[in-house]
């Protein structure tokens, strides 16, 4: 039973860290950590991790693409 309890916690942990990580501290759980005052309002707003660093490599990958086509021109 103890080992059960064990894995349980661990289960719950682990998706709770998932969970935080991906949609940020305003976003996680529904954004219900924001609506129960726990983290300030300004962290709902705000996008997820996952999503600012797919944005970010987006943007370089266009920079680099940009500055290559700006040099096989010349």
């Amino acid at each position: 039973m103890g080992k059960t309890v064990g894995l349980l916690m661990a289960v719950v942990g682990i998706w709770a860290t998932v969970e935080i990580y991906t949609n940020g501290m305003g976003g996680a759980f529904g954004g219900r950590l924001a609506s129960l005052g726990l983290v300030d309002e300004d962290a709902r707003s705000r996008e997820p991790a996952t999503k600012r660093v797919r944005e970010s490599v987006q943007r370089a990958h266009d920079a680099q693409e940009a500055r290559y086509d700006a040099l096989l021109e010349e």
